[in-house]
């Protein structure tokens, strides 16, 4: 018994939420009147986080390219660039309603060899993240590729840490990102490796944010579109142990006084990577999630 289409959109809708994409993939080979219908689905968002997937899913716009309309969100990882880079036709060109790229875990090079793809597609949200990397050098690299920072309207940096090393020398100047002309949303998620409570290193991290976060802060609210602004915290147990520990900085960023500007507590690293996709399928609300610890400039959890 074969289910009408307006159970099976919703089915399929549901399936499409979910990062296994087996069973949606199954549901696509029962027919060709299955597969029409399921296609937008399994094509919305792709994962190109393993060798495999990469080389499938270049082969197939390849060989099909009229299948890139379907794909809306494409989470890539270094190997998936290389691929994506070294493909004969530009791949994400089309990709027609292309409108969110998540590149985690790329260094600069690996980057750096999709970002001409990037600017080629309609995508103009952009989600990037190194293991270690300050999140003012994450800013620095997308700012640092001509073409790339004037597009962009949503900019998520998913996963970055606060160095412990002191700046060589003081900032005699706050960066500059007036390149990001276009940017409405930015999400930036701290790494703060809060496996102990120790003092001394409490006190070397909130001054540390203080020293580093807080200019860039005060450069990027001067962005003509801005409209939001968010700060994650990981890993943590709740919202009081990240305020024992940024107190300063929490209290600092509360004295700038712009309500755009959030922060809130998560869990782990995961749900820092996870952010932009659950979002987007509707999973969480991204300005709402995690513990509240700076509402608004006037409110403090």
């Amino acid at each position: 018994m074969r289910l009408p289409p307006e159970l099976i959109l919703p089915v399929a809708e549901a399936l499409m939420r979910d990062p296994d994409t087996k069973t949606l993939a199954r549901l696509a080979l029962v027919s060709s009147s299955y597969r029409a219908l399921v296609t937008p689905y399994l094509y919305h968002t792709v994962f190109l986080h393993r060798p495999k997937a990469a080389l499938a899913f270049c082969n197939t716009l390849s060989l099909g390219p009229e299948l890139g309309v379907y794909v809306h969100l494409l989470s890539v990882r270094p190997f998936g660039a290389v691929r994506l880079a070294q493909a004969p036709v530009d791949l994400l060109g089309v990709c027609m309603n292309l409108a969110t790229i998540q590149a985690l875990h790329m260094d600069t090079h690996n980057l750096g060899s999709i970002v001409p793809s990037i600017c080629a597609s309609p995508a103009t949200r952009l989600a990037i993240g190194e293991v270690g990397e300050p999140p003012v050098d994450a800013l620095s690299r997308v700012t640092g590729h001509d073409g790339l920072a004037p597009r962009l309207t949503e900019l998520y940096i998913l996963c970055s840490s606060i160095s412990e090393t002191p700046a060589q020398g003081p900032i005699t100047s706050p960066p500059k990102y007036t390149s990001l002309e276009r940017l409405e949303r930015l999400v930036i998620a701290i790494d703060l490796g809060l496996v102990h409570n120790v003092s001394n290193r409490a006190t070397t991290l909130d001054g540390r944010l203080c020293e580093v976060l807080l200019p860039a802060l005060e450069s990027l609210k001067d962005l003509p579109r801005l409209e939001r602004l968010r700060l994650f915290f990981y890993p943590t147990r709740s919202a009081r142990v990240v305020l024992g520990v940024v107190s300063d900085f929490v209290a600092s960023v509360r004295e700038l006084e712009d309500p755009r500007i959030t922060m809130a507590a998560i869990a782990a690293a995961f749900d820092a990577e996870s952010l932009l996709v659950r979002h987007e399928h509707g999973n969480i609300d991204m300005w709402a999630y995690g513990e509240t610890l700076l509402e608004s400039y006037g409110t403090c959890s």
